[in-house]
């Protein structure tokens, strides 16, 4: 039985590495614990020098939105690869036109909750979609296990729950984020 200690993965950490997190970003500037370009962006993208089923879980912090849609896929991949199974990976990107258009550095396609179902098998299978385990490297299988929308909730006080929901799917300004929790299927 293997009795090494699992590791927990904060990606892109920057300066805000939580307690207990291995941090890895691509900035030798901010204290991460390892320097390593995971998504592959300047080059070619390398396997991350990380144990197979090593980590329980990893996250990422307002980062993936950082990120070309080859380079989300190779960091899919590679979670795949050392995640424990039924491992998850936690990810947090801004939401709404303006909160994910106002930084120079957000890649195109914006990050929306539709983009997690192209790393699940089954959703690219009932989709039709299998070709693109060739031409995207789609290869992943996660499944969403949960997802909410963050927001400050003084933006928008007073409003109905009704008129909330709507100004937060439709508010150009509307300051949120969307968390989701992919979780690795065995």
């Amino acid at each position: 039985m293997d009795t090494r200690p699992l590791v927990k993965l904060d990606l892109g950490c920057g300066r805000r590495k939580p307690e207990g997190f291995v941090g890895i970003d691509i900035s030798p500037d901010v204290g991460a614990d390892l320097v390593f370009d995971i998504g592959g962006a300047f080059g070619l993208p390398q396997r991350w020098p990380l144990e197979d089923a090593s980590v329980e879980k990893a996250r990422a912090h307002h980062f993936f939105e950082h990120l070309w849609p080859s380079e989300r896929a190779h960091v899919m991949r590679e979670l795949e690869r050392v995640l424990v199974s039924h491992g998850t990976f936690e990810i947090t990107t801004p939401l709404g036109y303006n909160r994910q258009l106002q930084d120079p550095d957000h890649k195109w396609p914006p990050v929306v909750r539709s983009t997690y179902n192209y790393y699940s098998r089954v959703w690219r299978d009932a989709n039709e979609l299998s070709h693109y385990e060739k031409t995207l490297g789609l290869t992943m299988d996660f499944v969403i296990a949960a997802e909410s929308m963050l927001f400050d909730p003084e933006q928008y006080k007073g409003a109905s729950p009704q008129e909330l929901e709507r100004l937060l799917r439709t508010d150009p300004d509307a300051q949120t984020d969307l968390f989701v929790i992919l979780r690795k299927v065995a």
